[in-house]
């Protein structure tokens, strides 16, 4: 089988739009910077004047989170260095390291408070019910201010998607901290505090489970899960000059962008091979289907060639032989039929 040589094409793999959007979550994601780690030391001045343990525990929670989104802008910078002969990618996967150390973070985070739950249903804390509810309330207006600029951004970024974790964990511990203050204040049962710590925790572990589980499906190189690889090998196989496909492997980079790789054998129609013009035709028609059907734009092809089973083949004719002799049959496919 002869091969011919190797045709890639990339159609700026990322696109305008995509440049826009992560420019723009970037400057979504310092804005909620710069809001949690304001609101977390006036939260360590609130639990300092109150003497509320759970402020200033939801205070270490928030600089927790503020070093999670620190990670997020750092991986943002990184991956828009340019490519280099050592890393030909350039640094893409720190988006999606950051993504995975956020998940973790956001685990041990939940670990903390169920631990810090379970010791105050032993030795309930009092706390001054009035001071915890101010500061509470303020602090669910700045982590809803927070949520709304980081749900308008990229929502395939799972940089992104786990500083809204953080910020939407935040939101909740306000939402707790509120009604847990509420009943301290109207009841005196200190013990609701632990309780809701716990629901709290419960969640922050089912969306930390998630971002680890899409991090390593990243990492690992796995087919993305809105792609069904069966498919896009159908759609190769479906154009009209094609044989068969092999080799094929479609991964993420990072957040919104796929690659595809295959080795795409070429139909002979006895008449001509395929020329360098008509391979180029051929990989725009791919790049076409591509794009429109599974929203990949960076791929590179290796076309092959099927030994011609014509006798006045032009591959063989160009190489000096006048007359073909007809190729030895494949395995599971019969040879050519002579004509008497």
């Amino acid at each position: 089988m002869s091969t011919e040589n190797h045709n890639e094409h990339d159609h700026d793999h990322h696109g305008h739009g995509h440049h826009d959007l992560k420019a723009s979550s970037r400057r979504r994601v310092r804005a909620v910077f710069a809001l949690t780690f304001t609101y977390m030391l006036a939260e360590v001045a609130g639990g300092l004047w109150t003497g509320s343990l759970a402020l200033l525990g939801d205070a270490t929670h928030m600089l927790t989170d503020a070093g999670a989104l620190g990670l997020a802008l750092l991986a943002f910078r990184l991956s828009e260095r340019p490519p280099s002969p050592e890393r030909s990618f350039g640094l893409h996967r720190a988006e999606i390291i950051a993504a995975l150390l956020n998940g973790v973070v956001l685990l041990v985070v939940a670990v903390l408070v169920v631990r810090e739950g379970i010791h105050r249903l032993i030795e309930p804390t009092p706390i001054i019910g009035g001071g915890m509810l101010l500061i509470a309330a303020v602090g669910l207006v700045v982590n809803l201010i927070g949520g709304y600029i980081l749900i308008g951004g990229d929502r395939e970024n799972l940089n992104l998607r786990g500083a809204l974790f953080h910020v939407a964990g935040d939101a909740l511990g306000s939402v707790g901290a509120i009604a847990a203050a509420v009943v301290i204040i109207t009841t005196g049962w200190m013990k609701i505090d632990p309780i809701v710590s716990f629901v709290i925790a419960a969640i922050i572990i089912v969306g930390a489970i998630k971002l680890i589980g899409d991090s390593l499906h990243i990492v690992l190189e796995s087919t993305p899960r809105n792609i069904n690889l069966i498919e896009v090998e159908n759609a190769i196989a479906a154009h009209h000059r094609v044989e068969s496909v092999h080799d094929l492997h479609v991964w993420t980079i990072t957040s919104g962008f796929v690659s595809l790789s295959a080795h795409v054998v070429l139909v002979c129609d006895g008449d001509s091979e395929p020329s360098i013009s008509d391979t180029d035709i051929i990989l725009a028609e791919l790049g076409e289907t591509f794009e429109k059907e599974f929203n990949i734009t960076h791929y590179a092809i290796q076309f092959e060639r099927e030994p011609c089973t014509s006798r006045c083949c032009d591959t063989c004719n160009g190489n000096g032989l006048h007359e073909c002799e007809p190729p030895p049959s494949r395995v599971g496919v019969s040879p050519p039929f002579e004509t008497i």
